[in-house]
């Protein structure tokens, strides 16, 4: 879709008010040191990092932009607290970094490669700065007002489309010699225009011609869907620990697998289990209660700690994908089925068998192009590739020697197209005796495999509708 000269417009006006808000930011910095409301901001990091919550309530300030004193709101983040600044009606986003925080050599290099920057929000700003003798850096970056894959809608199509993505964005990281230690729905934000980006930064290593990296890189950004990543590591005497690259990779795709299931159902299993652990854990370490008031309590308390702390122990162990629902009604129709494969795979128990985000994005492609293919008729008035006449009329079917038939597939037969030991190709010309294309076609309109029913099925369990989540992502 062309964009009009109105549109246009706009959007120039819109940029032309984020970069003003950048320069006011920048502002701050003088001497290469942070001032005024940047450096209350740097100083509050830690507490953000101890008291999230209780930062975040009492968070109130200001700062001039042109004639105006505009207010700063805290949005949140996991690690690294999220700013945003509206002028003119337009927000942008802001965050400052420690030298400490991420791989900034890698998130560089990431954001000057040509494929990998149109993986993040649009950048307006990236200042480096002291502060208390440390090294901080200054970004801001577009506000992206369509949240994250948490809270995508529940249209089936767009949610492929959003794996699809996900898929290519993994695809383009290893392509590029980066690894990243925290896929998951809540990092993918969805920008105003529609594009999927990685809003953390924290996860993104730089991998290019290593075969481990010290596990000390990794330890304060494992998700839970990397759970078993630490019992990997190598510790050899007189070196730092370290873990292979190529069990990160691994892992990767894994927890990718995992986060595709979520998107598609709805169903976040990786926040239901961190969940069940923290309330086991709070039963766990709740005090005894008055011993007068219940006799035998501190036997009963013990017993009841022991039983809670193995259900805790064996949950650290479990494998998140014996959560996931793969009868779930998303996965009855032809992608959906070529879908379940792929997290099949992603999630296997076998390690070496988790195929690699471009075979996984490939398959699905493949998927989606052959279901589209299928659901189209074979011949059209401007296309007589094939004449079908009377049945009862001799040569009912005429086949140039210069066109081919287009071999077309049942629903039933589809999902066979993507296992790993396929059938041979189907030869291009049909055997004497077999249906016409037209009898083909019209088994396809009985059968509901047209492109509107593509990404339809029986009803069994309904997706689960997602509640929109409190603060915007960037």
């Amino acid at each position: 879709m062309v964009a009009t000269s109105k549109q246009i417009k706009i959007e120039k006006e819109k940029k032309k008010h984020a970069l003003q808000v950048a320069e006011a930011l920048t502002k701050q910095i003088k001497s290469g040191e942070a001032t005024g409301v940047l450096s209350g901001i740097t100083d509050n990091i830690i507490k953000f990092a101890l008291k999230a919550s209780e930062y975040i309530v009492q968070f109130q300030e200001t700062m001039p932009i042109g004639n105006k004193n505009v207010p700063i709101k805290l949005l949140g983040g996991s690690a690294i607290p999220i700013y945003s600044i509206t002028y003119k009606d337009v927000p942008v986003v802001f965050r400052v970094i420690s030298e400490h925080d991420i791989d900034f050599p890698a998130y560089i290099r990431a954001r000057k490669h040509n494929v990998l920057n149109k993986h993040f929000p649009e950048q307006y700003a990236l200042e480096e700065f002291m502060h208390r003798s440390q090294k901080y850096y200054l970004e801001v970056v577009e506000y992206c007002g369509r949240q994250d894959l948490r809270v995508v809608n529940n249209d089936f199509v767009s949610r492929i489309q959003y794996v699809r993505n996900m898929l290519q964005i993994m695809a383009d990281l290893r392509a590029a010699g980066f690894c990243f230690t925290d896929f998951k729905p809540g990092n993918f934000v969805i920008a105003d225009d529609g594009r999927l980006v990685l809003s953390d930064v924290k996860s993104l290593r730089d991998v290019t011609g290593k075969d481990a990296i010290p596990v000390n890189e990794l330890s304060n950004n494992i998700s839970v869907g990397y759970q078993f990543l630490l019992d990997s590591v190598s510790n050899n005497p007189g070196s730092k620990p370290m873990v292979s690259i190529q069990e990160i990779e691994y892992e990767s795709r894994y927890s990718l697998g995992i986060s595709i299931y979520e998107v598609l159902t709805g169903h976040f299993i990786v926040s239901e289990h961190m969940k069940a652990q923290a309330a086991i854990k709070d039963l766990v370490n709740k005090p005894e209660t008055d011993a007068d008031e219940r006799p035998f309590s501190s036997f009963l308390q013990q017993q009841a700690t022991t039983g809670l702390g193995e259900t805790l122990e064996r949950m650290q162990k479990e494998d998140l994908s014996e959560h996931m629902n793969l009868e779930h009604e998303v996965f009855q129709s032809p992608v959906g089925f070529a879908l379940k494969e792929i997290i099949l795979s992603l999630t296997s128990k076998t390690k070496t068998q988790r195929m690699e985000a471009q075979e996984a994005l490939t398959r699905l492609d493949l998927a989606i192009g052959f279901t589209q293919t299928s659901s189209a008729p074979s011949s059209t008035e401007d296309d007589q590739s094939v004449e079908v006449s009377s049945s009862n009329s001799p040569g009912a079917v005429k086949t140039p020697e210069s066109k081919k038939i287009v071999k077309q597939y049942s629903q039933a037969e589809l999902p066979t197209m993507f296992k790993r030991a396929s059938s041979a190709p189907a030869p291009e010309r049909e055997a004497p005796g077999t249906p016409t294309v037209s009898d083909k076609v019209d088994k396809f309109k009985r059968s509901g495999s047209f492109l509107s029913k593509i990404f339809s099925s029986p009803k069994k369990e309904k997706a689960k509708p997602v509640m929109e989540a409190e603060n915007p992502a960037p």
